[in-house]
């Protein structure tokens, strides 16, 4: 019995083989290649660009073994108008994460929210080491 959803075996669990790199690589290639097919069109797409002020501020602070795509997705979930997310949702943040390892994911947005974050739920597949913690 198979625990992914996914049809590949891709994860940011343990490093990936010489062939999940190149697999990774096309199937990425072809996903940015032919992304609109897959989409509403009505969509408003933007590109995620920081300043380079910002850039080289959030830059350190990330782990230097996370792969490039881990390091942007931290930059753009930290250049979130946080005040402005919890103002909008009434000023109590309840979190739900599927597939959230470690919960890492739980701790940075505890520190970004501050005051306004409320509670935090991971769930994941298999339990993490660091959960007790």
């Amino acid at each position: 019995m198979t625990e992914a959803t996914s049809l590949h075996s891709l994860n940011a669990d343990h490093g990936p083989t010489n062939f999940q790199r190149i697999t990774c690589f096309l199937v990425k290639w072809m996903n940015n290649r032919f992304s609109r097919k897959q989409c509403d069109l009505d969509l408003d797409l933007r590109h995620f660009v920081l300043p380079r002020w910002q850039l080289e501020g959030l830059w350190p602070t990330i782990s230097m073994k996370a792969p490039p795509a881990r390091r942007l997705s931290d930059m753009f979930w930290m250049s979130l108008p946080w005040t402005r997310v919890a103002d909008a949702l009434g000023g109590d943040v309840h979190i739900l994460e599927f597939g959230c390892g470690s919960g890492r994911y739980g701790r940075m947005l505890q520190n970004l929210l501050g005051d306004s974050f409320q509670r935090y739920v991971g769930v994941d597949v298999k339990r993490h080491r660091d959960w007790d913690q």
